[in-house]
């Protein structure tokens, strides 16, 4: 730099300082890029149609695992939908869902879901949450969000999704529903109240005001229980017209809630659930006393839809 003057040298030395500046941030976030390589999430999921084909349950997903078996070029180190529904059908095939059979029971053209459980699935929806997973824009074009693939809906711990094939195939007009209390602890006999809403799924791309000016109460369901998620018994209880209920459990242990897929009036709903635990009250609290055992099975009549 010595045919330089002082303020060109010092220019210079400020422009290389940049310049090693930018080298090395870019470095550590390629390695941390690199370091990071697939992600684990864990979420709750469920899949349903006019019965539960796999019962919500508390799963732990990888991102690699559209990668793994074929439905994508590269793990792009994120955990979505696609990645949910092959861990549902991993577990509910077994040995069957394997890198040269999955597309056989699972595929998707473009994103969008075309099977599920090998049967056609181009009916089919996926909400997060309580909505669809979207770009939060509105499209002027429809008044709506634009919704999201399931290879491009991205899930964060503690997500609730809940996978569902429509029953109405003509009009797609399946009630998105649930109970007010997914989880309740209750002593022997002790009424449990619970309430049963929703709203048209076709309103999930939508902003929350549209949604909540469009959720409403579901009376005339019948509300189903038992020990065993994939054997639910009808109670004998239906919602009334605020779509409440109430029901009670003689004995300790763990009970599961859902409800009749369909109204007499032809209102079709996408399962709710909740769980209740009975316990032996004492005088700190509740206390487990001897349970009622709980049964989960396979759902062997719905391996395959």
């Amino acid at each position: 730099m010595k045919n330089l003057d002082y303020q060109q040298q010092n220019f210079v030395r400020r422009l290389i300082s940049v310049f090693l500046a930018v080298i090395i941030c870019v470095s550590v976030m390629s390695g941390a890029v690199f370091a990071s390589g697939n992600q684990e999430k864990t979420v709750t999921i469920s899949l349903s149609g006019d019965e539960f084909y796999f019962a919500p349950e508390t799963l732990t997903v990888s991102s690699d695992l559209a990668y793994q078996y074929g439905y994508e070029n590269e793990d792009d180190g994120q955990v979505s939908i696609l990645d949910a529904l092959i861990a549902v059908h991993k577990i509910l095939l077994s040995d069957g869902f394997t890198v040269n059979t999955a597309k056989d029971y699972l595929d998707i053209n473009s994103g969008f879901i075309t099977k599920i459980l090998g049967v056609d699935a181009s009916a089919s929806s996926f909400f997060v949450n309580g909505v669809q997973p979207n770009d939060g824009v509105i499209n002027p074009l429809y008044g709506s969000y634009t919704g999201y693939t399931a290879d491009k809906s991205y899930l964060k711990d503690n997500d609730d999704v809940r996978i569902f094939l429509y029953q109405d195939k003509s009009f797609w007009s399946d009630v998105f529903s649930w109970f007010d209390k997914t989880n309740v602890t209750a002593a022997p006999n002790q009424e449990v109240n619970l309430n049963l809403s929703g709203y048209v799924s076709f309103f999930g791309c939508y902003p929350q005001e549209t949604i909540e000016a469009n959720t409403e109460a579901i009376s005339d369901i019948k509300i189903l229980s038992g020990t065993d998620k994939y054997d639910l018994k009808d109670t004998g209880i239906v919602t009334d017209n605020n779509g409440n209920f109430t029901l009670s459990f003689e004995t300790p242990g763990k009970y599961f809630i859902s409800a009749e897929s369909y109204s007499d009036d032809f209102t079709y709903i996408v399962l709710p659930w909740c769980e209740v635990t009975v316990e032996e009250e004492n005088g700190n609290g509740f206390a487990v006393s001897t349970e009622a055992p709980v049964v989960v099975s396979a759902s062997p009549s719905r391996m395959y839809l």
